[in-house]
């Protein structure tokens, strides 16, 4: 299946989350995420494309199992991306983040959030969706989250 069919079932979701992160255009942009399921390779090839623009690109992604027998793993290893990427192994349950801050001169300006898993399923096989909000204040706050993600802190159950 692809084409007409895969466009309908985004109905611009994938479409929407790629010029969200195209707004970015040199080194002095940023795009940091923290993402549970992170196979679709257009979306990778989106953040790669920013990467090779010169667009600072951090990710945080969900390793059940951090080797290569992972899903996420083996779409970050083919898509060449490792060193954009950390695993997120620590703390209770599912790390289940769906996230991106856009910033500009290192001030948070945006972020796309929702409820898809980037997979071919959470984007095209599912009723999932994916917001902008541009507040700055907002923005501000899941930099802050992901300032804190990044230090892959544990938890409790």
């Amino acid at each position: 299946m692809g084409g007409a069919a895969i466009k309908w079932l985004s109905c611009g979701l994938i479409e929407a989350l790629i010029a969200f992160f195209e707004q970015a255009k040199s080194s002095k942009y940023e795009i940091v995420g923290a993402i549970y399921e992170f196979r679709n390779l257009e979306v990778i090839a989106a953040l790669k494309a920013d990467k090779n623009r010169g667009v600072k690109v951090k990710l945080i992604y969900g390793a059940d199992k951090p080797n290569v027998t992972d899903p996420n793993e083996y779409a970050i290893k083919k898509a060449g991306i490792k060193g954009l990427c950390q695993p997120r192994a620590n703390g209770p349950g599912i790390p289940h983040n769906k996230f991106f801050v856009w910033s500009r001169n290192g001030n948070p300006q945006c972020v796309w959030s929702g409820s898809t898993n980037l997979t071919q399923n959470g984007i095209f096989g599912h009723s999932n969706v994916g917001h902008v909000v541009r507040d700055k204040d907002v923005a501000g706050q899941f930099r802050a989250y992901w300032d804190l993600l990044a230090g892959d802190p544990g938890g409790r159950e």
